[in-house]
């Protein structure tokens, strides 16, 4: 048997670490597969043949969007080249729907097994899209419990696998660890800061935080602050404040971390699992969120929300992602004991929600649909 090729496509930093989860647990199945495709560091540290970086691809907003096609465009022709040429036995593709939707049409027509793994939101922003969605795949792995049912709604059978964070967390510090190795002393209170894993997120957020850091150190005695950044990103110009800047250590900050000042997306879960209460803040470029408001159907923004279906934590959004708003919300959650048990409550719940194992069964499902 000559050697099956695989190919994996992850357009967003966390689709790269799910990547590369799998491909660790597949490797262990099969040493000799070979894996191409689009990710970043986490994958090409498992093995991956890069084609593309998800650093360069990663954008949320449909203005932003425009500014990365030509990137996207040349992406695009070399894997199409790649597949071509190796012509894999198996497809995962991992989120990032504008990419990943149309390979995988793409895919189908070439016969090429497509497993789908953390399926686009369409529950959130295009329902009917559904029914496209399904000519495309082969099967969908989903890691919100409640996707099952909405795909079924459309006829498609989805598996819910757990959910990917559960692995990740267990390479966090314990709260103390995490807080010896920052040099926390007893009786501090640290704040971490999560302005988001994209540069236009940091461009956006970053502003905010610094201002709502400068009032929270008048107002509140003994906090620490530390700056989780990306790894990728440059650092930002901090006026002297007082932030402490860490990059590539967002797990250390979280467990160390009494309270999260967050851009939404998957930190906002990881603190959740973790325990850690939160302001959750968004912004886009203004027009991106003029159309966008036409198209969501969701209420809330944060995951750990939209899991409870109710309003635990603040969410702050555009205009209202201002210094003073998220220092008041910031302040309240730190004050406030009553409601940061009520907050850490519901996220004992989402624990529940998600059970751990997701690489594993989707490395299960790979290989059954890669050997039909």
């Amino acid at each position: 048997m000559g050697q099956r090729h695989i190919l994996v496509v992850a357009g967003e930093p966390s689709g790269d670490t799910y990547g590369a989860q799998v491909i660790h647990r597949l490797r262990e199945r099969d040493p000799e597969l070979y894996f191409f495709g689009i990710g970043g560091r986490e994958m090409e540290r498992a093995g991956v043949k890069l084609l593309g970086r998800c650093e360069e691809m990663a954008v949320v907003g449909i203005v932003e969007a425009v500014g990365k096609l030509p990137k996207v465009i040349k992406v695009w022709r070399r894997l199409k080249r790649a597949i071509e040429l190796l012509k894999p036995k198996l497809s995962i593709l991992i989120d990032y729907p504008g990419f990943n939707l149309r390979l995988a049409r793409e895919l189908k027509g070439r016969g090429v097994p497509v497993l789908y793994y953390v399926s686009p939101q369409l529950w959130a922003w295009w329902p009917q899209r559904a029914k496209e969605f399904r000519k495309g795949i082969d099967q969908l792995a989903v890691i919100l419990p409640f996707e099952v049912d909405f795909f079924r709604r459309y006829g498609i059978e989805a598996t819910f696998v757990g959910h990917p964070q559960r692995e990740v967390i267990k390479e966090a510090p314990s709260r103390g660890e995490a807080r010896r190795l920052l040099g926390v002393q007893p009786g501090e209170r640290v704040i971490g800061l999560f302005p988001g894993s994209r540069e236009g997120e940091l461009k956006r957020h970053i502003g905010p935080m610094v201002g709502a850091v400068k009032i929270l150190r008048e107002q509140v005695p003994g906090l620490r602050f530390f700056l989780a950044l990306a790894s990728g990103l440059e650092p930002p110009r901090l006026d002297p404040v007082g932030i402490e800047v860490l990059q590539g250590e967002a797990l250390k900050v979280v467990a160390a971390s009494d309270l999260l000042l967050a851009a939404s997306g998957t930190v906002t879960l990881q603190g959740a699992l973790m325990g850690i209460p939160m302001v959750v803040i968004y912004r886009v470029n203004p027009l991106s969120y003029w159309l966008g408001k036409r198209i969501v159907r969701v209420s809330f923004i944060s995951l750990p929300n939209l899991l409870l279906g109710e309003g635990l934590l603040p969410e702050l959004i555009q205009q209202d992602v201002s210094p003073w708003r998220i220092a008041t919300e910031a302040k309240g959650l730190l004050l406030d004991q009553e409601r940061r048990e009520r907050i850490r409550e519901g996220f004992r719940r989402i624990r529940e929600l998600l059970p751990e194992g997701a690489p594993d069964r989707v490395a299960d499902m790979a290989i059954k649909l890669m050997e039909g």
